[in-house]
């Protein structure tokens, strides 16, 4: 769990354009300190049952995984809940299916203006080693994801996403595929993401497995 916690923070930060985060072992995990202007100030990645920094200060979250896949324990007092979601993981290259919809990948900054400039889809770093795709209907980008590599092989998938207006077509699954085949391409073994509980189902079709189940905890 030590080497997959690693992989997936580093790739979650350059996935997120968190440049300059400052990340560390720890006896618990892994503890990064963002850079000014993040969300959030620091956050502690830890291994369920090993003692993790109590109290939390403000802006400093606590990611709890757990390979044995229990249900969130109630937050500490003085602490809330976040959110509960998989950490999952899927080795390729997967076997090849036909796309349904056209994917393309975004490679420039006006591009990813047009992106930013929907609410349906977070802020998207333009940093060097951040993979944009996207899927678009009626002129429209109606789906949306990117990824950046964590360590050796592996790459950490962020952000999936689909327009409201556009749900349950299998626009989401048509952009990880597309994500999927180029990261293969540019040398991925493997591909990681934390799926929130709607998202699980699609990633089990997709031949994801559940590595642990995390709970994020802040005051």
């Amino acid at each position: 769990m030590d080497a997959d916690l690693s992989s997936l923070v580093k790739g979650y930060a350059h996935a997120r354009g968190l440049i300059g985060s400052r990340i560390a072992a720890a006896p618990y995990g892994v503890f990064v300190a963002y850079p000014p202007g993040a969300k959030q100030v620091a956050e502690h990645f830890a291994v369920k049952g090993r003692p993790t920094p109590e109290p939390l200060a403000r802006d400093v979250w606590l990611t709890v995984f757990d390979p044995d896949r229990g249900p969130a324990e109630p937050p500490p007092p003085g602490q809330v809940l976040v959110s509960s979601e998989y950490f999952m993981a899927v080795h390729l290259p997967r076997p090849e299916a036909a796309l349904s919809y056209p994917v393309e990948e975004l490679t420039t900054a006006r591009a990813l203006a047009e992106l930013e400039a929907d609410a349906t889809y977070a802020r998207a770093p333009a940093a060097d080693g951040v993979f944009h795709f996207v899927v678009r209907q009626a002129g429209r980008i109606a789906a949306a994801a990117h990824y950046a590599f964590g360590e050796g092989g592996d790459i950490v998938v962020d952000r999936v996403a689909t327009h409201p207006d556009f749900r349950r077509r299998g626009l989401g699954q048509a952009v990880m595929s597309g994500l999927l085949a180029h990261a293969h391409s540019q040398g991925a073994t493997r591909a990681l993401l934390l799926s929130t509980q709607a998202g699980e189902k699609l990633y089990t079709a997709m031949g994801f497995q559940t590595l642990a189940a995390v709970a994020v905890y802040a005051v």
